[in-house]
């Protein structure tokens, strides 16, 4: 059952601090959702028109890709030649804007705008931000190649999300608003984000044993030191 509000309208509440468990879940849905338009269909399809309007959660906020007014078989060839260019601006790809070719990359740009207002919180064009920070793309832009993660996200999720998932979504996000001939497929961008996880979460483990290991040693050595200061060794002995 979906709900009367899209994900626009979760994004714009972002203040009653929903968390980023969600967030994560409305990402991780919408790449699924792009992967069988353009992959697991009989028929590849180009959606045309990502953006946090055309995105609708249920009631545990899975999302559901809508607006497919707009969408296209995919061409049999790599890139299509529009006669006319659709879409929303903020979230067209650049190239598709400025010479009306699209391909299924075109969607993962126009993803890769959504992750960046979910990692953010904020909005494509937002007025009530200072000058250099009105236009998101403008200003997230050098910020996603410094892989920036203490100035791209919401401050108002404070520490409660996980860094492994935030640094894969930076990641995803940063690779999927590059230029066209550099941006990857979305189902290679499901398996990066799957991957980064679990190659961190692999770290923090190791890290975690390694100094669980240094910690025993530091008590025992501790414990046999104190033993031989009281001579209780050498009455075991």
């Amino acid at each position: 059952l979906l709900t009367d509000d899209s994900i626009l309208s979760f994004l714009c509440r972002r203040g009653e601090c929903v968390g980023w468990e969600v967030c994560y879940k409305v990402a991780v849905g919408i790449c699924k959702a792009l992967e069988y338009l353009h992959d697991g269909s009989p028929r590849s399809v180009i959606h045309r028109d990502v953006k946090p309007s055309n995105i609708l959660p249920s009631h545990d906020f899975r999302p559901q890709l809508s607006g497919l007014e707009f969408a296209t078989w995919a061409p049999k060839r790599s890139i299509y030649q529009a006669d006319k260019v659709i879409g929303t601006i903020g979230y067209l790809d650049p190239e598709y804007a400025i010479t009306g070719r699209f391909s299924d990359k075109s969607d993962v740009y126009s993803f890769g705008v959504v992750l960046v207002e979910l990692i953010t919180g904020r909005k494509v064009k937002d007025g009530t931000r200072p000058q250099g920070e009105q236009y998101l793309m403008a200003w997230a832009r050098p910020l996603l190649d410094e892989r920036n993660l203490d100035e791209l996200v919401d401050p108002r999720l404070g520490n409660t999300y996980n860094v492994c998932q935030m640094q894969a979504m930076i990641l995803a996000a940063a690779l999927c608003v590059q230029q066209s001939s550099q941006r990857p497929k979305i189902s290679e961008r499901l398996k990066m984000i799957f991957k980064c996880i679990y190659y961190c979460l692999c770290y923090e483990l190791i890290m975690a044993m390694l100094f669980l290991i240094v910690g025993i040693i530091v008590a025992l050595t501790y414990v046999v030191d104190t033993w031989k200061s009281i001579g209780l060794i050498d009455e075991v002995g």
